[in-house]
């Protein structure tokens, strides 16, 4: 199994920083997971999780970018890419499943008929991706409160 690897940019230089825990702190502070000397980084600055297995970067005090974007628009991003792409996936092996044991209409209202389910499974799955996004955001977690 790989080990995942975050590279930092810290004005000073750029590093490799292997996730070894599963949280890592980052921060100018001297009890820092991976400590930062620039001034403008806060004492604890953002924390490296690994969240089911997954790697993730919290911003605590301060902006952290990832890949040029800050972190929670870097977080809704690939979280609708990844969930969008998934409802696309399913979207069409239902409307498959479904063309293959009923009888569909050749003509929808507009496109074809399957076409149109398709279209209309698609939306309520984004939907559905929305809604849950949104309670995400509501709700309260031990960090954020």
């Amino acid at each position: 199994m790989s080990e995942t690897c975050f590279e930092i940019h810290d004005g000073a230089g750029t590093r490799v920083v292997p996730l070894s825990a599963e949280t890592t702190t980052i921060g100018r502070a001297d009890n820092a997971g991976v400590v930062l000397a620039a001034p403008w980084i806060a004492p604890t600055h953002a924390r490296l999780e690994t969240v089911a297995g997954a790697p993730q970067v919290v911003a605590v005090d301060g902006e952290v970018l990832v890949g040029g974007a800050p972190v929670k628009e870097a977080y809704l991003l690939s979280k609708l890419a990844v969930l969008g792409a998934l409802v696309l996936v399913q979207s069409a092996l239902l409307v498959g499943v479904l063309a293959v044991r009923v009888s569909l209409p050749r003509h929808g209202i507009v496109l074809p008929a399957a076409l149109e389910l398709y279209i209309t499974i698609a939306i309520a799955g984004f939907a559905g991706i929305a809604l849950g996004l949104a309670l995400s955001a509501a709700a309260s977690t031990p960090t954020r409160r």
